[in-house]
């Protein structure tokens, strides 16, 4: 529906990136961002306009990224980003206020207009795992901190990675 990579291949990126994070050094962070609030979306809308919305959200995340960046849909609303070659966490925290954002602003689905925000998880390598499961689930945990926080903003995963 949203045209995104899936998450195989998103997966096969992330294990690739690692690789050569390993081998030079090169830092990558993993985002997970899920939709705020997107259930009453779809349940005073309908699901006709959450996949709409979904789309204009999958694109005006794609807007925020480079060439070499990724963003694949996990499921529901939620989505992954993989941010290739970031120099610290700024950049990554950088990227993910962008993101916030442009997913904040208005969206017109279907004659309504619609107003949504997201919470974004990030993970850092190496700083957060060395391995791409153990950076996933440290974005996912980060992202559920920050809809603890209150949603519509981001956290980082701590700097010692979580077990499973």
């Amino acid at each position: 529906m949203t045209g995104l990579p899936n998450l195989e291949l998103y997966r096969e990126r992330l294990r690739q990136l690692v690789a050569q994070g390993r081998r030079t050094g090169k830092h990558l962070a993993v985002l997970f961002l899920d939709l705020d609030g997107f259930k009453r979306v779809n349940d005073t809308c309908g699901h006709a306009a959450g996949d709409r919305l979904l789309v204009d959200v999958a694109c005006r995340v794609s807007a925020c990224l480079r060439e070499t960046d990724m963003l694949a849909r996990r499921g529901g609303d939620e989505f992954v980003i993989l941010l290739d070659g970031v120099r610290r966490r700024a950049d990554a925290a950088r990227v993910a206020r962008k993101i916030l954002l442009r997913v904040s602003e208005p969206s017109v689905v279907l004659g309504t207009v619609l107003r949504t925000s997201a919470s974004i998880g990030i993970a850092v390598y190496p700083e957060d795992g060395t391995e791409g499961e153990t950076l996933e689930r440290n974005a996912d945990l980060a992202m559920y901190a920050a809809k603890v926080l209150g949603g519509n903003g981001i956290s980082f995963a701590s700097s010692t990675p979580c077990a499973a």
